[in-house]
């Protein structure tokens, strides 16, 4: 997984040089995934994704009917909702991962 968006982003590590942000939340990635028989950010990312649009077009199918103009709007905001949960999930098991490789 990419860590480049995490250099400088977590308060924990931010006053290290990035080859020490680099290598500390690529471990906090192995962890993060490692600690579960499947991959856990990958296939948060996709489960999260699906279940957002399908529960947003359902809702907006029961609430406008087959509109179509709803079910993409639905869709588009199911994806964004997604995307802040995920965001907020990985961002929580990555930063608990760093507090645990720091204390060590």
């Amino acid at each position: 997984m990419d860590v480049k968006p995490y250099i400088d982003y977590f308060d924990e590590i931010a006053h290290l040089d990035r080859e020490q942000q680099f290598t500390l939340l690529e471990k906090a990635f192995e962890q993060v995934n490692g600690s579960a028989t499947l991959p856990v950010l990958p296939l948060l990312k996709y489960s999260a994704r699906i279940s957002f649009v399908l529960i947003f077009m359902a809702a907006s199918y029961l609430v406008f009917g087959s509109s179509t103009w709803a079910l993409v709007l639905s869709a588009l905001f199911g994806l964004l909702g997604a995307r802040l949960v995920i965001t907020e999930i990985s961002d929580k098991l990555i930063r608990k991962a760093l507090k645990s490789l720091l204390s060590e």
